[in-house]
């Protein structure tokens, strides 16, 4: 019966320390000069932004300062940072869908 429950302690450890790596893996916003264009990328718009997807990573275009928060589907958090005006990049970790959230607007990002 100890076995068993060493066992499972280690799955969720293991499972656990599996999640959190794949959220570390996501690196900070860095500012780029432009969004690169394609007509196959997924775009979402609101009044205050421009989201789009492509090649793995996220850009951002914000028409003004802003609170940026990205979550994973299951609502565990990537980042959260607050951002100028300005056009940025995220590299994702991995293939997924994301919620994005900027201000009071919530958007899904499928990679």
């Amino acid at each position: 019966m100890y076995k068993k429950a060493l066992r499972r302690v280690f799955t969720v450890a293991v499972l656990l320390l599996t999640a959190l790596s794949s959220v570390a893996a996501v690196r900070s916003w860095e500012s780029v000069d432009r969004i690169p264009s394609s007509t196959s990328d997924q775009i979402a718009q609101a009044d205050e932004f421009t989201a789009v997807v492509r090649e793995g990573c996220l850009y951002l275009e914000l028409r003004q300062r802003s609170t940026v928060r990205l979550f994973t589907i299951l609502g565990q958090p990537v980042v959260q940072e607050t951002l100028g005006a300005g056009v940025y990049r995220l590299r994702l970790g991995g293939r997924g869908i994301y919620l994005l959230k900027i201000n009071s607007t919530t958007r899904r990002i499928t990679l």
